[in-house]
């Protein structure tokens, strides 16, 4: 799996940065996790957006989702200019329901509702879900494939990567699992 940081500033994007944003590539396949404010931006570097196989949003909070209109309107222009574009799968927590109820709204997506231990599959890749504590509901994203996992959580729940984190019926010990913790991610990659 290769793993970009596109952005991990919080609350709102500092000079040149952008917010929380991750983009995995495996065997062709392209997943983003969040996609915070000037994030869409760093993406565009690397792939063009209408290449992403789904978007997972770990919590509602704008400083995770600011892009997810952008995109939204990108891809619009695009099927203007008359490129095939297909629905992006987009799987997000139904809550807070105002900030669900205008994502949804967006034709381009596919939107899916996670839930606690909601299991995605795309080719070769495994992303699951496990609730975390938040100001809002909010999920941490494991993504495996080959026996190697990412795991991606809200920001408040850094303690609990230091130990280890239950997952089903199974530990997932940091020696084996790639932690981004918004703000935190550069300290992870220089470290790993």
């Amino acid at each position: 799996m290769k793993l970009t940081v596109l952005g991990n500033n919080g609350p709102f994007p500092g000079a040149g940065g952008a917010c929380s944003s991750y983009l995995i590539e495996e065997n062709g396949t392209n997943i983003l996790f969040d996609s915070g404010s000037g994030s869409l931006s760093n993406l565009m570097k690397i792939i063009d957006p209408v290449k992403l196989d789904c978007i997972v949003l770990s919590h509602l909070h704008w400083d995770h989702i600011t892009d997810i209109p952008v995109l939204f309107y990108y891809l619009n222009i695009m099927s203007l200019q008359d490129r095939s574009i297909q629905k992006i799968p987009l799987y997000l927590p139904k809550t807070p329901i105002g900030t669900f109820e205008i994502i949804n709204g967006f034709s381009s997506f596919k939107p899916k509702m996670l839930s606690d231990e909601s299991i995605i599959n795309l080719e070769g890749l495994t992303i699951t879900t496990k609730r975390m504590t938040h100001s809002v509901e909010s999920y941490a994203l494991k993504c495996e494939s080959n026996g190697k996992s990412i795991v991606y959580s809200p920001p408040k729940n850094t303690r609990v990567f230091r130990r280890g984190m239950n997952w089903g019926n199974s530990l997932v010990p940091l020696k084996i699992a790639l932690v981004l913790v918004p703000n935190m991610a550069h300290k992870y990659l220089k470290n790993s």
